[in-house]
């Protein structure tokens, strides 16, 4: 939406890189270093993605387990 919208600054562009849409798009060999190992773009989009779904599941877990259930 950011890159329609023709909001393509630095800081945004890094942003955009990571995103659903871009997983999708994968047309050129890319690798990032983590800890010292080369890892593959796509890699790396699904374990960032699959971390933050399993810390908002967590979170949303904690936030409901202390609310109290009103009729």
């Amino acid at each position: 939406m950011l890159r329609q919208l023709g909001l393509e600054q630095q800081f945004i562009q890094y942003i955009i890189q990571f995103s659903y849409a871009e997983l999708m798009r994968f047309d050129q060999f890319v690798a990032f270093n983590v800890f010292g190992q080369p890892v593959l773009y796509p890699y790396l989009l699904l374990s960032i993605f699959l971390l933050v779904a399993a810390v908002n599941v967590l979170l949303i877990f904690r936030m409901y387990k202390n609310q109290q259930i009103m009729n």
